[in-house]
């Protein structure tokens, strides 16, 4: 097996904010269908075949349709050899967030899980777009 050019460094929670929704009524059918947003910020090192990428996920809000609230940022630095030089955008904006997406999903679940409500799983996410 052949590692790949483009590494990162372990992932490292940034940010966790959580709420339960004290307001929060659920419908009668029990569907509830949570909002979710992502934002992606990406650190360029000047120089040098590295950035830092951070992705935020927030989901929810105060209004009666949404159980709780919260925004967590995941982080990592990423490095890459220079025959990924061409792809490294797509990589960055695509990639990373998709891997640490998979870092912040295990951490929504458990601190949902302690909630009345059950446990939250992010849903897959496109970063193509």
């Amino acid at each position: 097996m052949k590692g790949s050019k483009f590494q990162f460094s372990n992932p490292t929670l940034m940010n966790l904010t959580f709420e339960i929704n004290q307001k929060f009524q659920a419908p009668p059918d029990g569907t509830v269908d949570i909002q979710v947003s992502c934002h992606i910020n990406v650190k360029r090192d000047p120089g040098k075949n590295q950035a830092v990428v951070e992705l935020t996920v927030e989901a929810g809000n105060k209004n009666k349709e949404a159980p709780f609230m919260f925004k967590v940022t995941e982080g990592a630095q990423f490095k890459w050899e220079e025959e990924a030089k061409e792809i490294v955008d797509k990589l960055l904006r695509q990639n990373a967030p998709a891997l640490l997406l998979g870092y912040i999903r295990p951490i929504v679940s458990v601190i949902t899980s302690s909630t009345p409500y059950g446990a939250y799983n992010l849903p897959f996410i496109d970063f193509t777009k």
